[in-house]
């Protein structure tokens, strides 16, 4: 005997759905009518522990619910300990403090991050901080981070970020320290950054930027120093950059800057670091950095630089390292470099440089490094560079060198490594070099 399945009246089966959707209905309504059960998370900031003192801190309850909505699309496949039931001082990367309290800062530097920036970290109103410095965040700086109007340091830098700089940077009018680099970032620099009055730091390096480097940065009077190296800028350094009174650095490494060095860089007084190597410089190094007598670094490799090193570079008396390695330069090394008396770091090879090596570089007892190959130096080699005690690299092959080697190398106790090959050396090898332990 079988059965027969007969079908019920469209009515009876409609009966069951409609029941499923009037409890659907029924749980919307609620949900409208209650937000709280709309949001656990939030509740459970103030009565699960994060928050103590909830009913005197709601900025902070505020704070708890905006870091907990944004949790997982700031950590992505990483992990934070941002929980409801543990008190929010203890949080990963999180500061609070003021009074009522509140989170000012938000630091988490090298935390494997591979989300996103979440467009709701705008809604920490007191935050003065926030560092994602090196992770993998991807997609663009959310508008609504230029809500955050008490911020003073914004770190970025190496992470995965692209789209263009904001011009909305600015509306951050209290901003200090503003590192973008080592992103993905396109575009222009916007000359908005102009208007950014107490900004000391700005680090645009190793993005994907493009000329022009707006004249606006001129007008940073607090700047102190400026990173731009390895993007795509071309064409001559902007003459505004000598504008900038208080800059302490200045690197503009690995672009496809041309023409010359401007001379009006010599005006910058307090400039301490100087960077403008792998470009496309030409022209002469303007006798006036001879006047940055605060510069303790100047590196100008890597150019297409002509003409003789300024003799003015020896008055230079705080460098520690002067770096003009594979450029054109031609004549003779001045003697006056020999009153660098802080030198640690010469680096003059692959030029066209002639003459005797000065004996005056004899003089330098600070210098580690003394790097001279490749040019067409020739003479002996003075026997005053076996008084260089502090010596690791004497690096003088493929010249023209004559003569003897002078025993008195012997005596340079912390050698590592002596380069002489390819020159017109005669004689013996002085027995004093097996002392170079």
């Amino acid at each position: 005997m079988s059965l027969a399945i007969i079908p019920l009246p469209i009515r009876f089966q409609m009966r069951p759905l409609m029941a499923v959707g009037a409890l659907a209905l029924l749980a919307v309504t609620l949900l409208v009518a209650n937000p709280a059960l709309a949001q656990s998370d939030a509740a459970s900031c103030a009565t699960e522990g994060a928050v103590a003192d909830a009913a005197d801190n709601p900025g902070l309850v505020a704070d708890c619910d905006t870091l907990l909505a944004a949790r997982d699309t700031l950590a992505g496949s990483a992990s934070l300990n941002w929980s409801a039931s543990t008190p929010i001082d203890q949080w990963e990367g999180i500061a609070v403090g003021g009074t009522p309290l509140r989170v000012t800062r938000l630091k988490l530097q090298r935390r494997g991050l591979t989300g996103e920036i979440p467009a709701g970290l705008g809604g920490l109103s007191s935050l003065v901080e926030l560092d994602l410095w090196f992770n993998q965040l991807s997609g663009t700086i959310p508008s609504e981070i230029g809500d955050l109007a008490n911020l003073e340091l914004l770190y970025l830098s190496r992470n995965r970020l692209n789209g263009s700089i904001p011009a909305w940077l600015p509306n951050l009018s209290n901003l200090v320290e503003l590192t973008l680099g080592g992103n993905q970032f396109t575009g222009t620099i916007p000359p908005e950054l102009g208007s950014l009055s107490n900004l000391e730091h700005l680090a645009l390096w190793g993005n994907q930027l493009t000329s022009p480097i707006p004249p606006e940065l001129g007008s940073l009077a607090n700047l102190e120093w400026i990173t731009l190296g390895g993007n795509e800028f071309t064409g001559p350094i902007p003459a505004a950059l000598s504008d900038l009174a208080n800059l302490e650095t200045l690197s503009l490494i690995r672009n496809q800057f041309t023409g010359p060095i401007p001379a009006e860089l010599g005006s910058l007084s307090n400039l301490q670091s100087l960077g403008l190597d792998s470009n496309e410089l030409t022209g002469e190094i303007p006798s006036e950095l001879g006047s940055l007598a605060n510069l303790n670094s100047l590196s100008i490799q890597h150019n297409l630089l002509s003409g003789g090193i300024p003799e003015e570079l020896g008055s230079l008396s705080n460098l520690e390292s002067l770096v003009l390695t594979n450029n054109q330069l031609s004549g003779q090394i001045p003697a006056e470099l020999g009153g660098l008396t802080n030198l640690q770091s010469l680096w003059l090879s692959e030029n066209q440089l002639s003459g005797q090596i000065p004996a005056e570089l004899g003089t330098l007892t600070k210098l580690e490094w003394l790097v001279l190959g490749f040019n067409q130096l020739s003479g002996e080699i003075p026997a005053d560079l076996g008084g260089l005690a502090n010596l690791k690299t004497l690096a003088l092959s493929d010249n023209e060198l004559s003569g003897e080697i002078p025993p008195k190398l012997g005596s340079l106790a912390n050698l590592q490594s002596l380069g002489l090959n390819n020159n017109r050396l005669t004689g013996t090898i002085p027995a004093e070099l097996g002392g170079l332990a």
